[in-house]
């Protein structure tokens, strides 16, 4: 027990001193992580002075061009806006308001507008007074077709159009619907010729819709509806808020949600949000909330889309830019990237009150600098934070690295020492115990024969044995126990000599037939007399000129093993079997039995000398432990290779894999 307690005592030191490095590693480590935090926060804090300056810098340099557009004459100020405008990308512009009308630059860029200035009458008055009192008041429809059918032909585009979209409308009602589509076909190629204040082509296109609708024409329907509606989206035309706001819900329900939804992707929600903007900024003007010198700056959202609002204003003259994330990010990040870049941050500009994302990338998890506008006087609250703030930690953390580098080192040598010791102990232990199964056995197997040698030669020596025969049989139970010494000798002396590295196996051709069927026989003698039978068959051998090349002794020693096992783990079996067969690779010999099989967890070690399966002490089996270790030291001896398959209770398959060679 001395040893075990030893054992026990210098683990609990070892383990003891390992917790107590640990956790000095584990104080040092929190005053460096708290330290490196700290740093971290001062990088972002200098980072997120450095982009509000930058930044607002850039809102003002904005801000001084437009009040340089305010100081200028109407004329001036409209050519400068444009301008201005111009060079701005394509979620921008530049708003002139006055007490009541407003202009957008550029004027494409616009989807809809809250103010449009009245156009000139293009129509001489009264020109479709007749058609229409046909028309409207005598219900004489084929007359005011005729009489607009006539002014179809004039040069007047404006003429033209009115009477095209009157005279699709009489079809319409005369029910010659085909006739309307044409009529509504014509005027599309008008396009934007003002008919009735609106678009020809707008007009032409919602009719015609109304009329194949009318026609049953269902697929058609949706696919207008959609063309129709892409036109809308985009900054086509000249159209009024309310005009808009009607045409778009209009053609929609022409359309499935699905296809509504497709036809208002991309840059068309976007032309949608700046132009909704717009009406929001009409309205503040109408309402008298028009901005001073000083103005203070906006974020307006959008149908989801972010808008920055800058605006100076003179009296009844307000210059406002309005910009959204392409604008943002050409004019103002584009100042601050390469600073975001060079030390590996992110920025995030995002709405002061609801905290929601409007410019930049959002900073994920971890330490952050923030900004107010109460702060920077911006619109926006600036977020700075590390891109990859796991790596910057590392990078920090070089005394941490060495701390845990050195108590790892330390731990590792402690644990390492402490196995080995471990293990050393055990092994000893282990071995101390298979020793001493072994001599246990060793005594045993040969106390049984010299037992027997020792009785039988008293009784021959004091002339007890009473006749002839009884004399002969006392002799030859003499000599097989003679015999079962010898062997049992001759094994220990083969396991040294195969156990050390300077022995050598004998290189001579043996024939596998001849060789086994000697094998064979002489292990029938022996077990005979003991009520057991050996079944014997070779297949696929003779003929084929091939020889095993090995030492005879050795291999006749590995298979009389096997079979002296398979005898001694199948009590309740009369029968072993020895079969060989020659597969054109190699030589198979199987020893087969049914006895008690081998566990699973058994069927490595039983090749380990000094190991025993655990069979051996249900059956009561002696022996030394050496016998299997030795089959696998003469089979691998001669490049050959040793396997079992085995199932408890059905019995054991030892198959002997060896080379063979032709004859020469």
């Amino acid at each position: 027990m001395r040893p075990r307690r030893l054992l026990v005592l210098s683990l609990t030191i070892t383990f003891g001193l390992t917790a107590l490095l640990a956790w000095f590693a584990w104080r040092a480590t929190e005053l460096d992580r708290n330290l490196v935090e700290q740093r971290i926060q001062e990088r972002l804090e200098a980072a997120a002075d450095g982009m509000a300056s930058t930044l607002l810098s850039g809102v003002a340099d904005f801000e001084n061009q437009l009040r340089t557009i305010l100081a200028l004459g109407e004329e001036q100020r409209r050519a400068a806006a444009r301008v201005l405008a111009d060079a701005l990308a394509e979620d921008s512009l530049i708003l002139l308001f006055r007490s009541r009308s407003l202009e957008a630059y550029p004027e494409s860029r616009l989807l809809y507008s809250p103010f449009l200035e009245p156009q000139p009458e293009q129509v001489p008055p009264g020109i479709f007074g007749t058609a229409e009192q046909l028309e409207f008041r005598t219900g004489e429809l084929e007359g005011a077709a005729s009489m607009l059918r006539r002014l179809i032909d004039t040069p007047n585009r404006a003429v033209r159009g009115g009477a095209l979209f009157r005279l699709g409308r009489v079809l319409t009602k005369s029910g010659d619907l085909e006739g309307a589509v044409a009529a509504y076909d014509a005027l599309a190629g008008l396009d934007s010729t003002l008919v009735e204040g609106l678009p020809a082509a707008l007009l032409a296109g919602f009719n015609r819709n109304r009329v194949i609708e009318e026609l049953g024409r269902r697929d058609e329907v949706r696919g207008e509806a959609a063309k129709l509606l892409n036109d809308l989206r985009t900054p086509r035309w000249n159209l009024s808020t309310a005009a808009y706001t009607f045409y778009a819900t209009e053609t929609e329900r022409w359309l499935k949600p699905s296809e509504a939804a497709e036809a208002h992707e991309g840059s068309v929600g976007a032309n949608e949000a700046l132009a909704a903007v717009v009406d929001t900024m009409w309205r503040d003007h109408q309402a008298g909330r028009r901005p001073d010198e000083g103005v203070p700056r906006q974020v307006l959202w959008s149908h989801g889309h972010p808008f920055v609002v800058l605006r100076v204003g003179l009296g009844d003259v307000t210059v406002a830019l309005i910009g959204g994330s392409r604008f943002v990010s050409a004019q103002w990040l584009g100042d601050v990237e390469p600073m975001v870049s060079r030390q590996d941050l992110e920025l995030a500009l995002t709405d002061a009150v609801t905290g929601e994302l409007a410019f930049g990338s959002g900073p994920g998890a971890g330490p952050q600098a923030i900004r107010t506008p109460a702060d920077t006087s911006l619109p926006f609250l600036i977020r700075v934070a590390s891109a990859d703030v796991q790596a910057e930690r590392t990078r920090l953390q070089s005394r941490r690295s060495v701390t845990f580098a050195g108590v790892g080192i330390a731990v590792a040598v402690l644990l390492t020492s402490s196995y080995f010791v471990f293990r050393s102990v055990s092994r000893e232990m282990q071995v101390a115990r298979l020793q001493s199964d072994f001599v246990a056995a060793v005594s045993h197997e040969f106390r049984s024969p010299l037992t027997s040698i020792r009785h039988l030669t008293e009784l021959l020596s004091t002339d007890r044995v009473p006749d002839e025969p009884a004399r002969r049989k006392f002799y030859a139970v003499l000599a097989g126990e003679s015999a079962r010494l010898q062997r049992l000798v001759e094994q220990l002396l083969d396991f040294r000599r195969l156990g050390s590295h300077t022995f050598e196996f004998k290189r001579e051709p043996i024939d596998p037939a001849s060789w086994l069927r000697g094998v064979a026989a002489d292990f029938r003698d022996q077990i005979t007399a003991r009520g057991r039978d050996l079944e014997l068959t070779i297949d696929g051998i003779g003929g084929k000129g091939r020889v095993l090349i090995g030492d005879h002794e050795a291999l006749s020693r590995a298979v009389h093993n096997l079979l002296e096992n398979a005898v001694n783990y199948s009590p309740d079996s009369t029968t072993i079997w020895l079969d060989m067969t020659d597969d054109g690779n190699e030589l198979q010999i199987q020893v087969r039995d049914r006895g008690v099989g081998v566990d699973k967890h058994d069927r490595e070690r039983i090749f380990e000398k000094f190991v025993r399966g655990g069979a051996a002490d249900e059956l009561g089996t002696r022996g030394t432990g050496l016998g299997l270790a030795m089959v696998r030291q003469i089979v691998e001896g001669h490049g050959g290779v040793v396997e079992l398959a085995s199932e408890p209770g059905r019995g054991s398959t030892f198959t002997i894999r060896l080379p063979v060679e032709p004859e020469p």
